[in-house]
């Protein structure tokens, strides 16, 4: 876990609480909120109304907890609502980096607010 807390730090996101179930992080500019699961494989939640603004994070898989305490609610099985985000699983820590780097970088442009099927600008090589 150090190894990818270390890949959020420089990413410019904050530990703002864990639990047993979940680490949430804040990013210090854009304020968006990504959870880091207590799972075997990388795994991280993002905000649905995020998600669903910027087509370019695409992902079926809805994940619910009461952990995700930031997210929206919904109602899944049972008969209340709960908590819930997009799900995200990666190999290795560097493609969890790479991921973040291009998730900043997208909600970051102008158009983040926007228009939501714009083509992707490359980052330029410094």
């Amino acid at each position: 876990m150090d190894k990818l807390h270390a890949v959020f730090i420089k990413n410019n996101f904050s530990l703002n609480l864990e639990t047993s179930k979940a680490i949430e992080y804040e990013h210090i500019n854009s304020k968006e909120i990504v959870y880091l699961l207590h799972n075997k494989e990388i795994s991280i939640v993002l905000n649905p109304n995020m998600v669903e603004k910027v087509s370019l994070l695409t992902s079926d898989k809805k994940y619910h907890s009461t952990a995700l305490k930031k997210f929206p609610t919904r109602k899944n099985n049972g008969g209340n609502p709960i908590h819930y985000g997009y799900s995200y699983k990666f190999k290795q820590a560097s493609d969890l980096d790479d991921f973040l780097n291009d998730l900043l970088y997208v909600t970051t442009r102008s158009d983040y607010h926007g228009e939501t099927d714009s083509p992707r600008v490359e980052q330029p090589s410094i």
